[in-house]
Parts: structure tokens; C-alpha cells; sequence
């Protein structure tokens, strides 16, 4: 067998003793389970990536309980776990320890692809050009972390789309909002966008980013909900009022009638039910984001990412570098993982305060810190919540005693699709946004 124990050991080592920041840089090199040969190391391997994927920690006790619980313990080995833990590589070292894991993992992966050219060969089944892709596929992995798709394939990709457009079949050409209006006003939501929604505080931004996550849970599959406004605790009443149209606030109060309870307590049990949203409100910085996001790819697709919000995540400012400077490296490393695994990735953001003092519109220029979310952002929509409604009238949105609010949804900046804008109504009583056929 071709493999390097000192080396699946090491690095193991270091995922035990840094966790999500090490395992982010681990899986940015395309590690999986096939870069260990020893069995019990793939076993290990497995139980790190689904402990940080349910928010437990990365320790040997932990490790060593999961595996326990799976019945792989025994087949592991204590006398092993503990082995890995002698181990005292430097962050320095580690980065040499992934090459040599990848080494090995592709000198396995050589053999066997020549093993099988060779029988293909003296069977002459295939194609010299088949057989050197084959060869090729396996030596990019040394080289790249993707292969990199080129123009012409990209090319003959659209004629194939020209060619099923021309036969009459339909083919999805993005995700669809949860709103239907916004589909034809500002284009579907494509795969590999970044989306910044913006708005002042308490004007709604955390509810568009719940209403999109649930709405594309329910209609395409997995989606990450990673939260520093509230804990899971909190959104689960959240998304079972928007669900029933019955306020989690008056029911607290005792303030609904006993069908409005059941009618509640249906959208909680439809809550129950749900299990392709998956909310995590503990990862704080963009590793531990990128880390917990490989980690559940590794194991089923993820359809899309929403994160709430910017600013209440953790944001360090490299020597000499500006906040500004500092969220710009936060925004494009969504954006790079909105194209790597062609995903959209939806980020709440935060509006200055000045907005409201000058009693306009907002801008993008508004953004707080904006630093380089305009530049990385492929959409950026603004939540504005007008005192002039559209038949004329006038609201007062510092009343608490109007529960529908007029709003405008602005699409600032749409690469691809224009700008434009919406209107729509926001009920604050079970913060949900709502569409109506009026537009403006």
C-alpha cells in the first residue's frame, strides 16, 4: 500500500488541536476521505467532518464519544486516538504535511489509473486521448485545487442550453425568489451570486433572509442559515409564525384566541418537519463559515448559503489594514465560495443610520463599512421604508400601532439584470414580508 502514516497522523493532529480554522485550510486543499489509506484514519476523518457539522467540539473526548456512540471505537482504537494526540506538529509544519497527504493520495490514484490503462490497453478498449485524460485528471490533483473549465466547453455548454430552449423545454435559469414579483422584476437569483440585502435596523432585513432560506429549503434542498442576530431557540418560533400568520409575541401574551394557538403551534409542528434548513449560530468568522460549509458538501449538497449578518460577525484587521480594507476580504471570500461551489450566497447588511436623518432613499453608498460589498456583490438590495405610500397617503413607520407597512424593495445594483424596484408590504406583526400587485 502506498501511503505515509506520519503524515495522515500529523495531520490529524492538527485538526484536533485547532479545529474549524485548521479544517478549513484542509478542505480548501481538497482533502476527503479518500487522502487517508489507513482505514481507522478514514474512520477519524469521517467523525471530525460530523462533529463540526452539528457544532460540537473538536476534541480527542468528543472524538472518542462519537465513536463510541457509531461502534467504531473498538475499531479505531483508543491506543490510536491517543497516538494521534503525541504527535507536535507547528502550523508552520502543516501545510507540508497536506502535500505530502496529497502526494501519496495521488500516487495511489496513479497506480491504479495505470493498472487500469494498462488492462484497457491490452484489451485496446478506448483511445490513446481517453487514456491520457484519465492519466491527466489524476495528476491535476497535485497541481490545482479545481480544474479550471475552459472557453470552448463553457461555449459548447450554451449550445446545448440554445439547443433545449429551441426544442420547447423549459430549464431552470436560477433560483426563484420567494416572492413572485421580484422573479420578473429582478430576475431570478443565479447560482453563483452574491446577494447583499441591506436595510436600517429593525426594518426587516434578517425577515427577507428567513423567507428565502425556508423558501428554497422547501423547494430545492439544503440551504445554511448561519445567524449572530439570533439563536436557533429564537428563529424556530420565527419561522412557525410566518408559517400560521399568528404572532409568537401575543401568543407569549396569552393574547390569541385557542384556534389562532392551533394554528401556531401547526407552523411549529411544520418547523418540526423541516429538515433541510440548517441554522448554525454559533461559527463567528469567515474559517469557521468556509470550514462548516465544505464539511457539509462533503457529505450532501448544499443549495445555498444566508448569512445574518455582516457586521455581527467576528472581522479581524490585519497590521496597517482599515475595517473597510478588513469586511472587503470577508465579502470576497463569499463571493469566491458562491463561485467555487455554485451556490447563491445571501448577506444581510446593515444601513447607516444617516439614512434616516436625511429622510431619502437609500443608497449604495449607505452601505455601513461598505469597503468592497459593492465591488464583490453581484446584486445588492435595499430595504426602504418610505413615509409616502403609493395611493397618495402618508404613514408614520415610528408608529408601532400600524402593523402593515408600505415598503420598497431596491435592486441598487443588478449585474445582469438592472435595477429597478418594488413595492411591497411588511407585517409587523409577525415580521413577514408580504406581496401586493401595486408596483411602483
Amino acid at each position: 500500500m502506498i501511503a505515509s502514516p506520519e503524515a495522515e497522523t500529523q495531520v490529524l493532529c492538527v485538526l484536533l488541536m485547532q479545529g474549524a480554522e485548521a479544517l478549513t485550510t484542509a478542505l480548501e486543499w481538497k482533502v476527503d476521505e479518500a487522502h487517508f489509506a489507513q482505514p481507522e484514519n478514514k474512520l477519524v476523518w469521517k467523525a471530525i467532518l460530523y462533529l463540526h457539522r452539528n457544532s460540537k467540539p473538536i476534541t480527542i473526548d468528543v472524538l472518542a464519544e462519537e465513536l463510541k456512540t457509531k461502534g467504531k471505537l473498538e475499531e479505531v482504537g483508543m491506543a490510536h486516538l491517543l497516538a494521534l494526540t503525541a504527535a507536535s506538529p507547528t502550523s508552520l509544519d502543516y501545510k507540508y504535511w497536506l502535500q505530502k497527504l496529497r502526494d501519496y493520495y495521488v500516487f495511489r490514484e496513479l497506480k491504479a489509473t495505470a493498472e487500469e490503462v494498462g488492462e484497457d490497453a491490452k484489451a485496446l478498449r478506448g483511445t490513446p486521448e481517453e487514456f491520457l485524460a484519465k492519466v491527466t485528471k489524476v495528476l491535476s490533483v497535485s497541481h490545482t485545487k479545481k480544474q479550471q473549465k475552459s472557453l470552448w466547453s463553457a461555449a459548447r455548454d450554451v449550445l446545448a442550453l440554445c439547443d433545449t430552449l429551441d426544442s420547447g423545454k423549459s430549464v431552470e435559469n436560477g433560483l426563484n425568489w420567494p416572492f413572485r414579483d421580484w422573479n420578473s422584476r429582478f430576475g431570478t437569483c443565479k447560482r453563483h451570486e452574491l446577494v447583499v440585502v441591506a436595510a436600517r435596523p429593525s426594518r426587516g432585513k434578517s425577515s427577507v433572509g428567513r423567507q428565502i432560506a425556508w423558501s428554497w429549503a422547501e423547494e430545492y434542498g439544503d440551504v445554511l442559515f448561519f445567524s449572530r442576530e439570533m439563536s436557533v431557540e429564537e428563529l424556530a418560533p420565527l419561522f412557525a409564525q410566518s408559517l400560521s400568520k399568528k404572532s409568537w409575541r401575543l401568543y407569549q401574551q396569552q393574547r390569541l384566541t385557542k384556534a389562532d394557538q392551533d394554528d401556531f403551534k401547526k407552523g411549529v409542528n411544520i418547523v418540526c418537519n423541516q429538515k433541510r434548513l440548517h441554522i448554525f449560530d454559533e461559527d463567528s468568522s469567515i474559517a469557521q463559515i468556509m470550514a462548516r460549509v465544505r464539511s457539509f458538501g462533503q457529505t450532501r449538497p448544499v443549495q445555498a448559503i444566508v448569512i445574518d449578518y455582516l457586521t455581527a460577525f467576528h472581522i479581524p484587521q490585519e497590521k496597517g489594514e482599515t475595517r473597510d480594507l478588513a469586511i472587503g476580504r470577508f465579502t470576497r471570500c463569499l463571493k469566491d465560495l458562491a463561485l467555487e461551489l455554485k451556490v447563491p450566497v445571501i448577506l444581510l447588511a446593515q444601513l447607516s443610520r444617516g439614512v434616516e436623518r436625511e429622510t431619502r432613499e437609500p443608497r449604495l453608498s449607505d452601505l455601513r463599512e461598505s469597503g468592497n460589498i459593492e465591488q464583490d456583490a453581484d446584486r445588492v438590495l435595499l430595504v426602504d421604508w418610505p413615509k409616502d405610500k403609493p395611493d397618495g397617503g402618508t404613514q408614520d413607520i415610528n408608529d408601532d400601532s400600524i402593523n402593515h407597512i408600505f415598503v420598497n424593495i431596491i435592486q441598487a445594483k443588478g449585474r445582469g439584470e438592472g435595477c429597478g424596484r418594488i413595492g411591497m408590504m411588511f407585517n409587523r406583526g409577525i415580521a413577514t414580508f408580504e406581496s401586493l400587485t401595486l408596483r411602483t
